[in-house]
């Protein structure tokens, strides 16, 4: 490693740590400092971004995502089940199941299947269920329910344009929330879906702009603009619908969970 990038990734440590102490000017310019030596351009803006210091992008960087949730993986569901109250693969499975059909052979993808806390509630309505993810760790830790018959380690709309009018039902359990301009996922999934077909998805809720990347890296969605998204990208919706999906520093984080039909 050279002196350069390791002023970078120590400029870049102190903002992070500034950033989680909501010292918000401090750690901007702890992240323009790690810029100025080298530090990844890509991940420093976003996370500049976040603070509102750059403009965000439309997707948080892939690299980012990868790590952050290899390292996440070993505690991820002990982490979430507990000190995060963490609802939404149960709530929004409960409102794909509203508008599914009757029957249990569906080719179901599960995208971000994380460890599979998704995959194990949608085993029951799968003929195939397959799963995605940017962390191979938490493919590994996946695996190990024995709920999928496969799992890819792949950028979703990567993968989704490879597979034309796979699936009937495709899931999205707190994955969007990566991902700031909705357009190109909402239209890669509806390629992937066969006539009918369903996408269950949930995002953070916020009602001030389309979308906005705020300080916890994590970007919040309008329930205007997933309607509108929604309807460019030639979807129906079956239901756009509030609900508290988890906990954030000990308060209830309110989440919109939408089902829509690819007439």
């Amino acid at each position: 490693m050279t002196k350069r990038s390791i002023l970078a990734e120590a400029w870049f440590g102190r903002g992070r740590a500034l950033q989680r102490l909501r010292r918000a000017e401090e750690a901007v310019a702890a992240y323009r400092q790690a810029l100025a030596h080298g530090g990844d351009a890509e991940i420093v803006i976003y996370y500049l971004a976040s603070l509102g210091a750059e403009p965000p992008p439309t997707a948080a960087p892939r690299q980012l995502v990868a790590e952050v949730f290899d390292q996440y993986a070993d505690h991820y569901d002990e982490h979430l089940l507990g000190p995060l109250k963490y609802h939404t693969p149960g709530l929004l499975f409960d409102a794909v199941v509203r508008s599914v059909p009757a029957r249990s052979d569906l080719q179901v993808l599960d995208l971000g299947c994380g460890t599979g806390l998704m995959g194990a509630r949608l085993r029951a309505l799968a003929r195939t269920l397959i799963g995605v993810d940017l962390s191979s760790r938490m493919l590994k830790v996946a695996r190990q329910r024995q709920v999928y018959d496969d799992l890819v380690c792949s950028e979703l709309t990567e993968y989704l344009r490879t597979r034309s009018q796979a699936f009937d039902l495709v899931m999205a359990s707190d994955v969007l929330v990566y991902f700031g301009d909705l357009a190109e996922v909402l239209g890669a999934v509806r390629g992937t879906l066969t006539e009918g077909g369903l996408f269950g998805f949930s995002v953070e809720a916020g009602d001030n702009h389309d979308f906005e990347l705020k300080p916890t890296r994590r970007y919040t969605h309008s329930g205007a603009y997933l309607r509108r998204v929604a309807q460019d990208q030639g979807f129906l919706a079956e239901t756009i619908e509030s609900k508290v999906t988890r906990e954030e520093d000990g308060k209830e984080l309110m989440g919109y969970l939408a089902v829509l039909r690819a007439p």
